[in-house]
């Protein structure tokens, strides 16, 4: 019984420390690289709305689908440690954040029609 209570103390640490350093990573990200900053400080002269509007729905179409892979490696991660631990529950998470991934992903396909534009494409290799 020991153990058991254990293992669930370690994996509730575990899944805290590491939502934690994907939450920082990806803040990151988006701050050092500066896609915000280049976004908003690629406006365009006044009068063409239309092509903000495409670089921000492009911008975001592109986040979207970088949060989504980045949920579907987590499930993943989830998938196998609740294989390590032999636990069904932990696995059935796992399955189920990759497939929630895997959707926002799609969705991410997708922003084209949303916002009535092209964007949302995956970002070249």
């Amino acid at each position: 019984m020991y153990e058991l209570e254990k293992a669930k103390k370690n994996t509730k640490k575990f899944k805290q420390i590491f939502q934690l350093t994907t939450t920082i990573a990806l803040l990151l990200t988006l701050i050092g690289n500066g896609n915000i900053a280049m976004v908003l400080a690629s406006a365009p002269a006044a009068g063409s709305a239309d092509t903000m509007w495409n670089t921000i729905a492009d911008f975001v179409g592109t986040w979207v689908f970088r949060l989504g892979g980045v949920t579907v490696f987590v499930g993943g991660i989830m998938f196998f440690m609740g294989w390590r631990s032999e636990d069904a529950e932990a696995r059935g998470r796992g399955v189920a954040t990759m497939i929630s991934g895997g959707g926002v992903m799609a969705l991410a396909g997708l922003v084209g029609i949303f916002f009535g534009t092209t964007g949302g494409t995956p970002p070249a290799p």
